[in-house]
């Protein structure tokens, strides 16, 4: 019992961050042969009773977007073999529809929408005579008797019913199927964790039997092969996360630029490239998310060049020199203020130890000695809030190579502000272990950890801890071919429009060729263990439910979340910056952010982030229920100043519970809810008759909170001082409200604070005293279109002031990405020249 016990612990901690793993089954559809497509049946195969009360289906439903657009979404079949089903296909050969088809009668209900998460819900309603069909915020009803029907059975893709079978399958993903009898949940298959060949559903651990399945959970612990290529030489390379384009500039013809995009999965070769890079061989190739260009440096004569796509040039027009003093060092990027950091590296029988602070905006370079750590190349390295992490690599005290060096097994800590440097810790290991980490890591904000690609000896990533020393495992090999002969490059990249994490291996071969191999792997990442559904007994699990009930409360996470919630991917949101304006460095430098995240915060602006009085990140303690109960609050403690009651909470959170059930839900998740808010403090709940709210004694403890006062005090009023805009700004450009939690009752939150701060922005934009402040009004269309990615007035102003400062490639490259957008989202191409763009106020 106590390794039960034990074991449904483990379960809920690898479920708090269930929100943001990749969930559900994949139905292998037109693509693939008939026998290999995939089908689920639910219910052991068993069929479903009709109750008198009714019976409901819900799932979740994810249309790919595939060139064969036809098949079964899901079949009821009833024990009178009528056919109660759910299909994609075209109308008379033209539009493409999502249709009911009962028995020979076919409604359609919808036009396709591909790629994006939509709530289905099939109700079978004898009583009414009726079977109601909601699919996303469409509800229709339909007349059916249902005569002599007492059971059902129900398939999702390929049916497999016997007497009843097709290979149909809709190029689709499902997730969060349940069904209730009446308004009581009776089953919920998650798809998520999973055995082989099915799944348990969460209530009575009864399965759903899947052919073929493609668990997408999966994808959080198997890497995919996504790309490989061949060069005459040792490329440099980088990666564009807001596109997902991989950079290859070779060293022997540097007019060539190879690309790779990971979205569409298509090479593209830039010939007649003129100007040079400033780097060669292993020197830096780097692209800055924020300009987004591609920016090559040399570290030995410190310089730039920029490549300016418009033209086809870089800006650089002499042959780059070749001394090659900072091999194998670390590189990222530091969004706080824009600037490049590389630390490290190796050369001419040297290890270093110097950090070059490089800002391509300004052609500003820093070099400093980091005395505090031991001179080193092949270590690891990302920023985090202004602070630079490095772990790990090879080198010796003296820097010299023939002082026997060593390996490094430690992590340090360095404020890139005022580089003072501080040891985190260090692990001991045996001389016989030999890891090397990739060049860069990716921070974890969740639990405050990095990822790390080692090899060793296959590659795989581990976990490092920022509080703690230690290596944990956290994916399965990479099946990459290694060899003992081969000088091997590798390093990670993230893709947040994706949820993916690619890891980039270059192998270089005694003559002078090389071999790029491409991974992915979703994020957060998951052992393959961590997949799997554990194989107890329906008693066993509510004896181990019963348990925690009683013990913590906290079965909820069997409940993940409600009819009308889900989590999903939000569109892309750039790195948080430091607030441009029109003031000098110097005055930049002194202004303080209006907004201390630092500690003692909650952050819901860009992301849902909540920071304890020592400034530890909490969010991770904040399960999707207390999550949801917290949000609830805090959202109508800003509408109404009286808060929200009892009956507002129950009716959003435990709907299809009791009135005394929900009652003592709420009671256990507000005590809980109180227990994490005291780390925060001076932020509590409060109860005044029958309404809930939440009280700070610091005003400043939400940036959403500040923000709506300050768009308030901005309409309220015409006359104030510029630094009030600025403070304005600073809190709009965070983002929009909550981008990656969905819940039906957030979007009327989401949409009026989006709507007031896009009408606020404009407003600005009109005002005399900003009609001169480029940067400023820059910063303001940048803002509006964290908001809304296909404002054309925000178009407009971003293009024209680019192109009047003499960035034209980058004006044409943000019109060409919008149209790229305009088309993707609305399916209509945009019809407004750039010329007519750059122009329009003349």
């Amino acid at each position: 019992m106590k390794r039960l016990f034990l074991f449904f612990f483990f379960l809920i901690a690898v479920s708090l961050h269930a929100e943001d793993l990749n969930l559900g089954l994949y139905i292998k559809s037109n693509q693939y042969t008939g026998a290999q497509r995939t089908g689920l049946i639910l219910n052991d195969r068993k069929p479903f009773q009709l109750s008198s009360k009714g019976v409901s289906l819900s799932f979740d439903l994810y249309i790919r977007k595939e060139p064969i657009l036809f098949g079964f979404i899901n079949r009821i079949i009833t024990n009178t073999g009528e056919n109660i089903d759910l299909l994609i296909s075209p109308n008379n050969g033209e539009h493409v529809y999502v249709s009911l088809l009962v028995n020979e009668k076919r409604y359609n209900i919808a036009t396709i929408e591909h790629n994006r998460w939509i709530p289905v819900k099939i109700s079978l309603l004898p009583e009414n005579k009726q079977i109601e069909l909601t699919f996303g915020s469409q509800k229709k009803s339909f007349e059916h008797s249902f005569s002599n029907v007492h059971n059902f059975q129900v398939s999702f893709g390929a049916c497999r019913i016997p007497k009843y079978k097709s290979p149909e399958a809709a190029p689709i993903n499902i997730k969060n199927i349940r069904v209730y009898e009446g308004n009581k949940l009776i089953r919920y298959w998650q798809l998520g964790k999973h055995q082989e060949s099915f799944c348990l559903d969460s209530i009575r651990h009864i399965p759903a039997h899947a052919d073929n399945p493609i668990w997408l959970i999966n994808t959080h612990s198997k890497w995919e092969k996504v790309f490989s290529i061949k060069q005459k030489d040792e490329p440099q390379f980088d990666f564009d996360p807001i596109h997902g384009i991989f950079y290859f500039l070779s060293n022997q013809d540097l007019q060539t630029l190879y690309t790779y995009n990971v979205v569409t999965r298509t090479e593209r070769i830039i010939k007649d490239i003129s100007g040079y890079p400033a780097g060669d061989k292993n020197d830096g190739l780097f692209y800055i998310p924020d300009t987004q260009e591609l920016i090559s440096f040399d570290l030995n004569n410190k310089t730039l060049s920029r490549y300016m796509p418009a033209t086809n040039e870089w800006e650089n027009k002499s042959v780059p020199e070749v001394d090659m003093q900072y091999y194998d060092h670390t590189q990222t990027y530091n969004p706080t203020d824009t600037s490049i950091i590389t630390f490290g590296g190796y050369g001419h029988y040297i290890y270093k130890n110097d950090l070059f602070k490089i800002k391509p905006y300004t052609g500003k370079w820093e070099k400093i000695k980091i005395e505090d750590i031991d001179p080193r190349f092949f270590a690891t390295s990302a920023v985090v809030d202004n602070n630079l992490y490095i772990f790990g690599g090879r080198g010796c005290k003296s820097g010299r190579q023939e002082m026997s060096p060593h390996n490094y097994y430690d992590l340090y800590k360095i404020n890139l502000q005022t580089f003072k440097t501080e040891k985190l810790w260090n692990i001991e290991m045996p001389d016989t272990v030999n890891i090397f980490p990739g060049r860069n890591m990716i921070y974890n904000s969740s639990d405050n950890s990095f990822y790390v690609l080692i090899i060793n000896p296959k590659p795989y990533l581990v976990k490092i801890r920022i509080d703690k020393p230690g290596l944990e495992r956290v994916s399965d090999d990479i099946n990459v071919d290694l060899k003992s002969d081969e000088r091997i490059n590798y390093t990670l990249y993230q893709f947040p429009e994706k949820q993916k994490i690619y890891a980039l291996f270059c192998k270089q071969y005694k003559d002078s060729t090389s071999l790029f191999d491409i991974y992915s792997i979703h994020y957060p990442t998951l052992s393959y263990v961590n997949t799997l559904q554990e194989k107890s007994e329906p008693k066993i699990f509510y004896t181990l439910l019963g348990i925690a009930i009683v013990l913590a409360s906290i079965a909820f996470i069997f409940f993940k979340r409600k009819n009308n919630s889900s989590e999903t991917k939000a569109p892309i949101i750039k790195p948080e910056t430091s607030l441009p304006s029109g003031s000098t460095d110097q005055e930049e430098v002194k202004r303080k952010p209006i907004f201390d995240s630092t500690h003692s915060c909650i952050r819901l602006l860009g992301k849902f982030q909540v920071k304890d009085k020592e400034g530890n990140d909490i969010s991770g303690s904040f399960t999707p229920i207390l999550k949801s109960l917290l949000l609830l609050i805090l959202l109508h403690s800003q509408k109404d100043e009286r808060g929200i009651t009892n009956k507002k909470i129950d009716e959003t959170l435990w709907g299809d519970k009791s009135e005394k059930s929900a009652q003592n839900n709420r009671n256990v998740s507000l005590s809980k809810l109180r227990s994490l808010l005291e780390k925060i403090g001076n932020v509590r709940i409060v109860q005044d008759n029958n309404f809930w709210k939440i009280e700070s004694d610091n005003p400043a403890y939400c940036d959403y909170q500040m923000a709506l006062q300050y768009i308030q005090e901005a309409t309220n009023s015409q006359h104030k001082e510029e630094s009030f805009f600025y403070d304005l700004l600073e809190l709009l450009f965070y983002g929009p409200l909550l981008p990656n939690t969905q819940f039906v009752w957030l979007d009327n939150f989401k949409s009026d604070y989006s709507c007031a701060t896009i009408d606020l922005l404009n407003e600005l934009l009109k005002k005399e005293e900003f009609l001169h402040n480029d940067k400023f009004r820059l910063q303001i269309a940048e803002t509006i279109f964290s908001h809304d990615i296909l404002n054309e007035e925000a178009l407009q102003v971003k293009c024209t002031l680019l192109y009047n400062s003499g960035k034209k490639g980058i004006a044409k490259n943000t019109y060409d990405n919008f149209c790229k957008e305009y088309h993707t989202l609305l399916g209509v191409e945009y019809n407004i020249p750039f010329s007519q763009i750059i122009h329009a106020n003349e």
